[in-house]
Formats: structure tokens, sequence, C-alpha cells
């Protein structure tokens, strides 16, 4: 009789749904929850993340630290909590990707298109993402302490209690935002346009804002 093929034994959450990739050789993981700091990752890794998010299957809690994912097309992953510290996901397509807790930090998304994307809670510190597309993305609670947002276009994110601490946001597009209760402890917003954003004046008295910032916001209500 054929032997039955072990399936990965990661749980998302203690949930009862559970990855339906195989276990990895003397592994009771897959290839992609399979612990490591980095670990060696197959070559085939952006087209099974790519075929998962496109059949809609859950890539939830994968690690991928330092993954090479440039231009991967992962619109609408399910990414909820997975390790992608310093993953290059350059030019990467994460339109409506659910990036909800994922570890970004130090992470590379520069010209990345992730309009809609749920990144509520996810860490990006020093995370790159300069000229990124992050239009009406959720970023409530997200950590991007000292992370570059040149140019980057944020206009209708949400970003309420989230920390932009020591960020790089020149010239970034933040139109109609909502940055109630964010920090923004020595951001720089120079150049950066805030028309109508939701946003408290103390939240800027630590803020760079240069010379030349756009700051016409809607009054708090």
């Amino acid at each position: 009789m054929p032997r039955s093929v072990r399936r990965c034994s990661f749980r998302n959450g203690g949930r009862e749904s559970s990855c339906d990739l195989p276990a990895a050789p003397r592994r009771t993981t897959c290839v992609l929850h399979t612990p490591g700091d980095p670990k060696p990752l197959p070559r085939n890794v952006r087209r099974l993340l790519e075929e998962r998010a496109r059949a809609g299957r859950s890539l939830a809690g994968a690690v991928l630290r330092e993954a090479s994912l440039s231009g991967a097309d992962l619109r609408q992953a399910d990414l909820r909590g997975a390790a992608l510290s310093g993953a290059d996901l350059s030019n990467a397509d994460l339109r409506g990707a659910r990036l909800a807790g994922a570890d970004l930090e130090g992470a590379t998304l520069r010209d990345a298109s992730a309009e809609g994307a749920d990144l509520r809670d996810a860490t990006l510190d020093r995370a790159v993402l300069a000229r990124a597309a992050l239009e009406g993305a959720s970023l409530r609670g997200a950590s991007l302490e000292e992370a570059d947002l040149t140019e980057a276009c944020l206009d209708g994110a949400d970003l309420r209690g989230a920390c932009l601490d020591g960020a790089e946001l020149t010239g970034a597009s933040l139109e109609t935002s909502d940055l109630r209760k964010a920090s923004l402890v020595g951001a720089r917003l120079h150049r950066a346009k805030l028309t109508r954003a939701a946003i408290e004046d103390e939240s800027l008295e630590d803020a760079d804002l240069g010379e030349d910032g756009d700051l016409e916001q809607d009054e708090e209500d």
C-alpha cells in the first residue's frame, strides 16, 4: 500500500484549519512553516506563493525571512502573521493582501503595489517603502519606526494609532488619510501632502515639517 502523505502540522492561532501542504522531510511542518532565522527556501518558493495566492489558499504564518520575492504577484494573498523580515518585495503586487500582524521589519517594498492591503498591527520598522502605493491600506496600529516612505502614496490610508517615529515621509502623499492617535516623533514630512487628513495638532508637534509641507486638513470632529 502507498504510504500516506504527512501533512504540515501548522495551525493558525489554534484554529482547526491547518496547512494543506505536505510536511518537509524529517519535519512536522512544510517548507513554508519550518522555522529558521533565516532558513534556506526552495527555488520555487515564489511560484508556490503565487499559485497559493491565486487559488485563495492560506499562507498565514509562513516563515519567509529574507526571501527574494521581487515582482511577485501576491494579490489577495493571506499572509497574516507571516515572518517576512528582511524580505525583498520590491515591485511586488500586494493589492488587497492580508498582512495583519505580519513581521516586515527591514523588508524592502520599494515601488510595491499594496492598495487596500490589510497591514493592521504589522511590524514595518526600518522597512523601505519608497514610492510604494498604499492607497486605502489599513495600517491601524502598525509600527513603522524609521521606515522609509519617501514619495509613498498613502491617500485614504487608515493609520490610526500607528507609530511613525523617525519615519522618512518626504514627498509622501497622505491626503484624506486617518492619522488620529498616530505617533510622528521625529518623522520627516518635508513636502508631504496632508490635505484633508484627519490628524491632531499634537501629533505634529514633534515632527519635522520642513517649510513646504501642505498641512491643509479637516478639523477634528
